[in-house]
């Protein structure tokens, strides 16, 4: 990692927590996503669109929404369980 400076920058750390199905950037996978994924099947992808290609083959069609089914159930919150670890489903909500 770099500063503005471009100056690089030790002893940084950072997490990333990615929600597998969750087009809506709600945190939740849930029936909006599928919902939002079926809307668009069969069209191309452009830049408002991408987060739609779950499963990133260039296509928007029924395996994203297969997909997405799959993981609905599960959810992510600020204090996200760290990389690797299995996050506990939430009712009413999604989990991937």
């Amino acid at each position: 990692m770099q500063d503005t400076a471009g100056t690089n920058l030790t002893g940084v750390r950072g997490r990333v927590a990615i929600l597998n199905g969750d087009v809506t950037a709600n945190l939740a996978t849930n029936s909006t996503d599928v919902s939002q994924t079926k809307a668009v099947s069969g069209q191309p992808f452009q830049p408002a669109n991408f987060r739609l290609d779950v499963n990133v083959n260039g296509a928007s069609n029924s395996s994203d929404v297969s997909q997405i089914k799959a993981n609905s159930g599960t959810v992510l919150s600020a204090g996200t369980s760290p990389a690797g670890s299995k996050l506990a489903p939430t009712s009413g909500a999604s989990r991937r």
